[in-house]
C-alpha cells in the first residue's frame, strides 16, 4: 500500500475535519480540539490498516464515528485518548468514559450497519402491536407483559452476538441523497400534523378516548413504514443485496405492526359505537368451586353483591317473593357458556360464563334481591359494555365499572356511589348518597331528584344536567354545557372547564362569594329582585363558588 494512497485518505480526514468545523467559533479551544481530533482519527486509520483493511473502508469507519462537534465543544472540547487516561484519576471519571465509549460505539455501528438497526426497531415495532393485540382480545394484561422480556433478551443477542460479528463485514455505509432526506422530514411531519388532527376528530366523534391513544402508536408505525418504503426506493446503486433484503423485510415488519395496531383499535372501539367493531369477546377467570350454572331461585339473605356481565344488560331489582331469582335470556345452548353465580358468606358472585371461556354473546341478566337483602354493604357492577338498571335497594357502597353503555341507578339510597364510564349515558333518578363520584369521558349525564353531600363529576365533555340538593359541587370538564338547580343553596361550588357554559339555579344564601377566573367569558349573578352583576367577582364572605374556565360563560340565578 503506498504512501501516497494513506496520505491522500488522511487528507480527506482533515478535509471531513473543515467541513464539520466551519460553524464553530474560530478560538484557541477549537483549534485545539480540532487537532486533537485529527490525530485521534489518524491513528484509527492507521490501526485499521494495519489489521488490513481497505483504504476506503477504513476511512468510512474513522468518519463514521465522529458525533456532532458542537456538543463536543460545549461539553469542554477533545481530549485524546491518551491524555484522556492521564486525566481519568477517579473511579466515577473512568465510569464514565467508559459509558461515553459504549454510547460511542453504538452510534457508530448504526451509522455503519443501518439498515440491520432499521430491521431491529421494525421488529420492535411489531412486537409492540402483538403485545396489545393479545392483551386487548385476551384479557391478560397480567401476564403479557413478559413480550416485552422476550424483545428485550432478543435485543441483547443481536448487540451481544450479532452487532459485533458485523463490525467484521467490510461494509460501506450507504448515504442518502439530501433529496431523499428532505423528503423523509417532509413526509414526518405533515404525518404529525395530520395524525393530531385525525386523534381529535376520531374522539369527539366516538367518544372513545380510552381507546384513542392507540392512533399515536399508528402514526408513529406509519412514519416508520413511510420512511422505510422511501429509504427502500430510494437507494442508490452501491447498495448490496443485503441491504435491500433488510430495508424490505423492514418494510414488511412495519406494515404487520400498522395493520395489528388497526385492529387493536377497531378492538378497543368494540361497544364504544356501533361504527367500526371486531368482537373478540371477554374471558373471566376464577375459582368455580360452589358456582351453579344457568338460573335459579333460593331463599337466602345477601349483602354483598358482585356482578361482572360484560354484554347486553344487567337489572338489578326487588324480589316480589323473598328469594334470591337470578336468570338470563338469549344464552347459547353450550353449558360453558351459561353463567355461573355463588352464593357464599352472605356474598352473590355472578359471572357470564365458565372460568375462561370467551363471552361474545350479549345476554340479558336480571338479578332479584329480597327486602331482607335490600340493604346491602357493597355492591359492585363490573362491565364492558352492558346497558345497567338498578333499582330499589340500598347499599353502604355502590360501585360501577363501564367501558361504555348506558347506566341508570333509580330509587337507590346510598352512602358511597362511583360510577367509572368511559362513554354511555349516565342518568340517577331520586338517590340519596353522602357523596357521588363520576368519572366519565363522553356521554350525556342526568340527575333528577338526586341528594348527596358531595357531588364530584369529572367529564371530558358531554352535557351535564343535575337536579336535586348538593352541599358541595366539584365539576371538572374539558369541554360540554353544566345546568344545576337545587333546592338549597350549595355551600361550595369548584368548576374547572377549557371550554363550556355553566348555570345555577337555586335558593339565594345568606351570603356568598362568586368568582370568576377565565380568559373569556362573562359571570352574570342575577339576584331574586331581579338585579343583575356582570363581573369577575361578586360578595367576598360566606358560601364560596369558584369558576376557572378557558372559555364559556357562568349564570347564576338566584330565587328566594
Amino acid at each position: 500500500m503506498s504512501y501516497n494512497e494513506n496520505d491522500k485518505m488522511k487528507d480527506k480526514i482533515r478535509d471531513f475535519l473543515d467541513t464539520a468545523f466551519s460553524g464553530t467559533e474560530k478560538d484557541a479551544q477549537t483549534a485545539e480540539t480540532k487537532e486533537a481530533l485529527f490525530r485521534d482519527l489518524c491513528d484509527r486509520y492507521d490501526d485499521l490498516i494495519a489489521e488490513g483493511v481497505a483504504p476506503g473502508v477504513a476511512y468510512s469507519r474513522v468518519i463514521s464515528g465522529v458525533g456532532d462537534v458542537g456538543e463536543l465543544l460545549a461539553e469542554g472540547g477533545y481530549r485524546s485518548e491518551e491524555k484522556s487516561g492521564e486525566d481519568l484519576s477517579t473511579g466515577a471519571d473512568s465510569r464514565r468514559a467508559e459509558k461515553r465509549a459504549e454510547r460511542s460505539e453504538k452510534v457508530r455501528r448504526r451509522k455503519r450497519h443501518p439498515f440491520a438497526y432499521a430491521l431491529k426497531d421494525a421488529g420492535w415495532a411489531l412486537l409492540l402491536a402483538i403485545y396489545f393485540l393479545v392483551s386487548f382480545a385476551t384479557g391478560a394484561w397480567h401476564i403479557t407483559w413478559v413480550a416485552f422480556l422476550f424483545g428485550a433478551a432478543l435485543s441483547g443477542i443481536f448487540e451481544g452476538l450479532i452487532a459485533p460479528k458485523l463490525d467484521e463485514k467490510e461494509t460501506v455505509p450507504v448515504e442518502l441523497s439530501e433529496k431523499t432526506r428532505r423528503t423523509v422530514g417532509a413526509i414526518k411531519g405533515a404525518l404529525s400534523l395530520c395524525l393530531l388532527a385525525v386523534y381529535f376528530i376520531i374522539s369527539f366523534a366516538t367518544g372513545a378516548w380510552h381507546i384513542t391513544w392507540v392512533i399515536f402508536f399508528l402514526g408513529w408505525a406509519l412514519e416508520n413504514l413511510v420512511s422505510a418504503l422511501v429509504i427502500l426506493f430510494g437507494m442508490g446503486k452501491n447498495s448490496t443485496a443485503a441491504m435491500k433484503v433488510c430495508s424490505g423485510v423492514s418494510v414488511g415488519l412495519y406494515v404487520l405492526a400498522f395493520a395489528g395496531l388497526i385492529a387493536v383499535a377497531l378492538l378497543g372501539l368494540n361497544g364504544c359505537s356501533g361504527r367500526f367493531s371486531l368482537d373478540f369477546g371477554s374471558r373471566f377467570f376464577y375459582n368455580e368451586d360452589g358456582f351453579v350454572a344457568g338460573d335459579r331461585a333460593e331463599a337466602a339473605k345477601v349483602d354483598e353483591v358482585a356482578l361482572h356481565w360484560p354484554l347486553g344488560s344487567l337489572t338489578v331489582k326487588p324480589s316480589e317473593d323473598g328469594e334470591v331469582r337470578l336468570y338470563e335470556t338469549g344464552a347459547e345452548e353450550d353449558g360453558a357458556l351459561k353463567m355461573r353465580s355463588k352464593i357464599a358468606d352472605g356474598k352473590l358472585t355472578v359471572y357470564p360464563a365458565a372460568s375462561g371461556e370467551r363471552c361474545k354473546t350479549r345476554k340479558d341478566l336480571v338479578v332479584e334481591l329480597p327486602a331482607e337483602s335490600s340493604a346491602l354493604t357493597k355492591c359492585r357492577v363490573d362491565t364492558a359494555s352492558a346497558e345497567v338498571f338498578l333499582q330499589g335497594f340500598s347499599a353502604q357502597e355502590l360501585e360501577i365499572d363501564s367501558a361504555s353503555g348506558a347506566i341508570r341507578v333509580d330509587t337507590v339510597k346510598v352512602g358511597k356511589l362511583e360510577i367509572d364510564n368511559a362513554s354511555g349515558g349516565i342518568t340517577l333518578a331520586s338517590v340519596e348518597a353522602e357523596t357521588i363520584g363520576i368519572d366519565s369521558s363522553s356521554g350525556t349525564i342526568t340527575l333528577s331528584g338526586t341528594t348527596a353531600k358531595k357531588l364530584d363529576v369529572d367529564n371530558a365533555s358531554g352535557g351535564i344536567d343535575a337536579e336535586g340538593a348538593f352541599a358541595v359541587i366539584d365539576i371538572d370538564t374539558a369541554s360540554g354545557r353544566v345546568n344545576i338547580v337545587t333546592s338549597a343553596a350549595p355551600d361550595r361550588i369548584s368548576f374547572d372547564a377549557a371550554s363550556g357554559d355553566f348555570s345555577l339555579t337555586s335558593p339565594m344564601p345568606a351570603a356568598f362569594r362568586a368568582k370568576h377566573d377565565g380568559a373569556s367569558g362573562k359571570m352574570t349573578v342575577v339576584t331574586p329582585d331581579g338585579e343583575k352583576f356582570v363581573g369577575k367577582q361578586y360578595g367576598s364572605s360566606g358560601a364560596e363558588y369558584d369558576f376557572d374556565t378557558a372559555s364559556g360563560n357562568i349564570t347564576l340565578t338566584f330565587t328566594e
